[in-house]
């Protein structure tokens, strides 16, 4: 039943996935200790110390901002935010929106319009007048509250860097 609910928040990326992952790896340490000096059972041991390297595996790897983008619970509205102000051209539209979390050749891409899960965008950005085109592919998709932009993980594929001022936000 538990491990129901740990897979349920996995999948549908519930922040409390985190707070199940910590429950377990405390379990795993505790077990493992237990197994190893107090009941001598060297296998069993050994399994836990296995357990708990794939957990500690797994989490680094979600830890990424294509399923877990870091959220500051504070920050409601795009006024209060320090984002990256960008924008993507589909079909000749220009959509606005916004980049946050960069890190690990990814990033959280937030915007007012729906994509599917696997959608190619161009984003340009603009930053200390260094233009960016980025390629990426959407990884993720989640929309935390209804009528507030989706959230996307998008993985970087290419990078280009120009020094140009003619992108105008």
């Amino acid at each position: 039943m538990a491990f129901r609910f740990y897979f349920k928040a996995l999948t549908h990326l519930y922040y409390s996935y985190w707070n199940i992952t910590l429950l377990l790896g405390i379990y795993y340490l505790l077990s493992m200790l237990r197994n190893f000096f107090v009941l001598s059972d060297l296998f069993v041991g050994l399994l836990y110390v296995l357990s708990f390297c794939l957990l500690v595996i797994s989490s680094y790897v979600l830890s990424s901002p294509l399923y877990y983008p870091r959220s500051h619970w504070w920050e409601y509205d795009f006024r209060f935010r320090a984002d990256i102000k960008c924008w993507i051209l589909i079909d000749g539209r220009k959509i606005n929106g916004r980049l946050s979390d960069l890190r690990r050749g990814a990033a959280c891409l937030e915007l007012f319009e729906s994509f599917p899960v696997g959608y190619s965008l161009d984003i340009y950005t603009k930053i200390l007048d260094r233009e960016f085109h980025l390629h990426s592919v959407i990884r993720s998709r989640k929309e935390p509250i209804s009528g507030r932009s989706l959230i996307y993980g998008v993985k970087f594929t290419i990078m280009i860097l120009r020094k140009t001022k003619e992108l105008n936000f």
